[in-house]
């Protein structure tokens, strides 16, 4: 007899604290992507834009999202696709079909969703570094715990050694074929993306040509910045991880981990959190990316500030789960974080209605003590919004569609829909 075709597991199965914490992810992830890529809150006067809606707590603002939200939030989400990617090995080895082709399809459909992401709205997306580090991941599934949690620990500390040699010249670096070819297309294409003003001014009154154009360019400079601050590593370092964690099925066994967690939640802060503020105060991107030793010190303070602040963070959210008042209340956070991916892409298509030549042109004209208001908002609507699709269907739009995809089957949308038995969890 031949086996049952492989199939995504049943969405009322899922584990609510893994959505919960996911939805908290996406919180700190639009808060991050607001100040550092949609917003221009710090556009320079040459711009010439109108007035900007400014406040007198926006220092306190800037300095809040720099000390406790840069980074600590993509690696939470890394953490987590690490987890989903040892469930997925779990339950492939209880069925009757290898799931590491399913996988690589998987991956190539988010690559294929992230590269449309940055080509259409907005290069700063993470996805199709997500789907390129998963392959990686896949060939270090093999591992042991401990060397995991070796290379774990070394891919952390790696950006400083890839910085290290732009010290010589900032050229030195593995991100220069990605400078190259991110040049030639600008000059290629008389774009001058390098100067601020320009890509300012283009995103408020840019034509649909141009802005196809600053997309194809800022694919090949999203990239140059990512392999230059080392990204890709850091990202790899919370896959493996979520792979120890998920291996070891943490999540279902809280009671008997909390020691464990305590300690990450309290070492982590004591590391991360002194780290974090440190690098805030210090950092300077003109000596970063000019290849200082001001840089080296500063890759330095990143590697100890980021991953050990994250790692507190899903702890203690771990730990909160465990009382049952408080989990009432992170239990809010469930529908979105069951609907990441859409809600994601879905940040993005607000952002550029708000900030773009397509809406509203407020780039540059939003303050930093807004932007924190606009992630609420953003994340409230969200939460309702999912609340309310999820009573009705199984998955989000894009879950569906990246679902649908990697299965090579419609996969049952509405929840009255019929659940064919070659399709049940």
């Amino acid at each position: 007899m031949s086996s049952p075709a492989p199939a995504p597991a049943d969405p009322t199965s899922r584990i609510e604290l893994l959505d919960a914490l996911r939805g908290f992810a996406l919180f700190g992830v639009c808060v991050a992507n607001l100040f550092s890529g949609f917003s221009f809150w710090d556009a320079p006067a040459s711009a010439n834009l109108p007035p900007a809606f400014t406040l007198p707590t926006d220092g306190a603002a800037i300095f809040l999202m720099h000390a406790l939200v840069e980074g600590k939030f993509y690696s939470i989400f890394s953490l987590l696709f690490g987890l989903g990617f040892a469930l997925q090995l779990e339950r492939g080895a209880a069925g009757s079909t290898d799931p590491i082709p399913r996988f690589r399809r998987r991956l190539r459909v988010l690559m294929a969703i992230g590269l449309g992401h940055i080509l259409l709205f907005w290069t700063g997306d993470i996805l199709l570094l997500y789907g390129l580090m998963g392959l990686v991941l896949l060939r270090m599934r093999h591992m042991d715990d401990r060397r995991l949690l070796w290379w774990a620990i070394a891919c952390v500390f790696l950006p400083i050694v890839s910085y290290a040699p732009t010290i010589i010249h900032q050229y030195v670096t593995p991100a220069l074929p990605f400078w190259f070819v991110g040049g030639s297309i600008e000059q290629l294409l008389h774009l001058d993306l390098e100067k601020p003003e320009a890509t300012v001014l283009m995103t408020r009154n840019g034509t649909l040509v141009q802005w196809l154009q600053m997309h194809f360019a800022g694919l090949w400079w999203r990239f140059a910045d990512l392999v230059f601050v080392g990204r890709p590593f850091k990202v790899l370092a919370m896959f493996l991880l979520g792979l120890l964690i998920g291996r070891h099925r943490m999540w279902s066994r809280l009671d008997e981990y909390a020691p464990l967690l305590r300690r990450v939640a309290i070492y982590g802060a004591l590391v991360g959190l002194p780290a974090s503020v440190a690098w805030t105060l210090f950092k300077d991107s003109d000596s970063y990316y000019g290849g200082t030793w001001h840089g080296l010190a500063e890759s330095a303070l990143y590697a100890c500030a980021v991953a050990p602040l994250a790692l507190s963070y899903a702890a203690v959210f771990a730990l909160l789960w465990r009382a049952p008042r408080a989990q009432r209340v992170l239990r809010l956070l469930v529908p979105p974080g069951k609907m990441a991916l859409t809600n994601y892409l879905s940040q993005t298509v607000f952002a550029t209605i708000a900030f773009t030549t397509w809406g509203f042109q407020l780039v540059g004209r939003i303050g930093p003590t807004w932007l924190w208001l606009w992630a609420v908002v953003t994340i409230v609507l969200q939460m309702a919004i999912s609340t309310w699709w999820l009573s009705r269907f199984r998955f989000g739009p894009m879950e569906w569609v990246w679902r649908s995809l990697t299965y090579r089957a419609a996969q049952p949308m509405t929840r009255r829909a019929p659940v064919p038995e070659s399709l049940a969890a």
